[in-house]
């Protein structure tokens, strides 16, 4: 069980959001193939959270161990430092 989340804003800045998103709690890895930030908290088979980049801001994909919520907490607090307006969403 996930729940999906959309963060939207304009001109994303990917270079230091790209670092930015290294640089969380939990980093992994990033795969090239589908283009997600892996974070995992432990040796498990899968992971606690995947962010993915998009042209008009990010999903994150929060797979409900408490580590999206700690995510979703760090990137409200770095985006609204850079942009003037972020909208967060559930996803369906």
């Amino acid at each position: 069980m996930a729940i999906n989340y959309e963060f939207l804003f304009n001109n994303p800045h990917f270079d230091s959001l790209e670092e930015y998103l290294k640089g969380m709690p939990y980093f992994e890895r990033y795969e090239e193939e589908t283009s997600s930030y892996i974070y995992r908290k432990e040796s498990r088979k899968y992971p606690d959270v995947v962010i993915v980049l998009h042209d008009i801001g990010i999903d994150l994909t929060d797979y409900l161990t408490g580590v999206g919520r700690e995510h979703i907490g760090l990137l409200i607090e770095y985006l609204t430092g850079i942009y003037e307006e972020i909208l967060v969403k559930e996803k369906d």
